[in-house]
């Protein structure tokens, strides 16, 4: 049985999160046959833990590659530092200009 859920649009070229902290998202990465994008309210799976691809991931946090392992990152924007905690920091993915992911700082 199939259901269906309602989620808010949203403009990614200018928001990265919504609101309500959900992850800006293009519809037609869903399969909806949409040009729009859509306040993604996120998946089972928590920050920190493996993934396969963004619609696991928790709200307000993507699927990203990093080395060789794939986790759920809380997403962010590089031009906003109140988007990570003090503990992380924003780290931009490729060819998607402010859109990024919060990265634990290195330890020096």
């Amino acid at each position: 049985m199939m259901r269906s859920v309602c989620m808010a649009d949203c403009d990614d070229a200018t928001v990265r999160l919504c609101p309500g902290g959900e992850v800006c998202i293009p519809a037609s990465t869903m399969g909806v046959p949409r040009d729009a994008e859509v306040c993604f309210l996120g998946g089972p799976t928590a920050v920190g833990s493996p993934c396969v691809d963004t619609f696991e991931c928790a709200r307000g946090a993507l699927c990203v590659s990093v080395g060789m392992e794939q986790n759920c990152y809380r997403a962010c924007s590089t031009d906003d530092d109140t988007t990570c905690l003090s503990t992380d920091v924003c780290e931009g993915l490729e060819g998607m200009g402010t859109k990024g992911y919060c990265a634990p700082m290195p330890m020096m």
